[in-house]
């Protein structure tokens, strides 16, 4: 049987952000209800902590998702997201 895809999400977010804990619930629910379908490795990444990492990856705000295969980067998604978009973005990387 071959390996799953396998992904990694770096998602940047702040404690003091409505959007940020909205995506963060949102990224929790996915990976609940699609646990064993994908190889998803989630990375969180404090924003207001982690200066030096999010200013290496170009991150200037919240909520902030890069989409990495192979430790390359993809794609990068600033703002709120909603599920079907999110859903969509993993299907997508999944497909190519």
């Amino acid at each position: 049987m071959p390996d799953k895809p396998k992904c990694t999400v770096m998602f940047f977010y702040s404690n003091v952000n409505q959007e940020s804990i909205k995506t963060r619930v949102l990224i929790n629910e996915f990976m609940k209800t699609h646990y064993g379908r994908y190889q998803i490795q989630i990375e969180e990444v404090n924003y207001d902590k982690e200066i030096i990492v999010s200013r290496q990856y170009g991150v200037t705000g919240t909520p902030a998702l890069l989409f990495l295969k192979n430790q390359k980067l993809i794609r990068r998604h600033f703002g709120e997201i909603t599920a079907e978009e999110f859903q969509s973005i993993i299907d997508n990387f999944f497909i190519n």
